[in-house]
């Protein structure tokens, strides 16, 4: 059974549809979900939770921070290395990133470069790339390596599956870093308070609006791909294409 621990409930929209913060359901017999909200802590115990389950694959899905000019949004990661913030090194199962490589490879780039951990949400352009001509990292988010961590420790498989929401050129808006809470629901009153103090954040939202749609197809079009659910006919056109 493969453990699959998403952050946000808008990760998981196109994979099973809404669900709970620290809520998990099943897809089918081979995949069990569990909504971890952010940050390593609450990945940890949404791994150890589905390993306790009975898991024998632990999965990290969702999305990353692009920090090289070379991934867009959109862009699909399959990292061989997850790197953790104090320097710990988790490679992917051979064999079964194989297997995913070559379900995705065949109708977009696959992307196989290290996936780095980050404490914080990293919001600017120079920030991102700080963190790319210090590591040589492709991508960030602050979830894989402690999945991969709980994988290590139970002797369990593990892989990562990252789409790119906010490239290496994209600032984030400071008014949803401080509306958004852990789980990801976006407070609205905290939404307003901060778009008047920071009203040159709506453009910004705007955009980080559309990249979160695209994310979201794009997750759609992998889970169908690697088989998580079966395809939409809606979903499998845009497979095709």
């Amino acid at each position: 059974m493969i453990g699959l621990v998403a952050a946000l409930p808008q990760e998981v929209v196109s994979l099973i549809g809404p669900l709970k913060p620290g809520g998990s359901a099943t897809l089918g017999t081979q995949c069990r979900v569990q909504l971890s909200g952010m940050g390593p802590d609450n990945a940890r115990r949404a791994a150890l939770a589905l390993a306790d389950a009975g898991a024998t694959r632990l999965l990290s899905w969702g999305s990353a921070g692009g920090i090289t000019p070379a991934l867009s949004t959109g862009a699909l990661l399959l990292p061989f290395t997850v790197r953790s913030a104090a320097g710990q090194s988790f490679a992917a199962s051979p064999a079964w990133h194989q297997r995913l490589h070559a379900q995705l490879s065949k109708a977009m780039p696959v992307h196989t470069g290290d996936l780095l951990e980050v404490s914080q949400v990293v919001t600017t352009p120079q920030e991102k790339q700080r963190l790319f001509q210090s590591t040589g990292a492709l991508a960030i988010d602050m979830e894989s390596a402690a999945i991969a961590q709980v994988a290590a420790q139970r002797g369990l498989a593990f892989a990562a599956l990252r789409v790119v929401l906010d490239s290496a050129q994209h600032t984030l808006p400071q008014a949803v870093l401080v509306a958004v809470d852990t789980a990801g629901h976006l407070q609205l009153g905290a939404l307003l308070r901060a778009l008047l103090l920071r009203p040159q954040d709506l453009a910004r939202l705007l955009q980080l609006r559309s990249a979160l749609r695209l994310t979201q197809s794009r997750l759609g079009q992998v889970a169908a791909l690697t088989g998580l659910r079966p395809p939409t006919p809606r979903l499998a056109k845009a497979v095709a294409r």
